[in-house]
């Protein structure tokens, strides 16, 4: 049934995101419908507040690509901000 939508625009909340694994969450059920609406949407920003930047969870929501930018809180460190920037991503810090 979601195959079948198209999205302009999909935000996704994750448990985690890793710069080289992506992001992931606790649920594979869960994980795989983040990972399908990513993939039917235009773009899709990850959004992660400072805590779940350099984690990992048990599965995996899609490939590294289906994600352009992540927006994250102001709590992340430049440490962390500049992993995720190494690792491909557009970060967008919300205040």
């Amino acid at each position: 049934m979601l195959g079948n939508i198209t999205l302009d625009l999909a935000f996704i909340g994750v448990i985690g995101i890793d710069a080289i694994v992506g992001p992931t969450s606790h649920d594979e059920r869960e994980a795989a419908v983040n990972a399908l609406m990513a993939s039917r949407a235009t773009q899709a920003v990850l959004v992660a507040d400072a805590s779940k930047i350099d984690k990992r969870a048990f599965a995996a929501i899609g490939q590294r690509r289906l994600f352009s930018t992540v927006i994250t809180d102001a709590a992340a460190t430049d440490d962390q901000r500049q992993r995720l920037i190494d690792g491909g991503y557009d970060v967008i810090v919300a205040e």
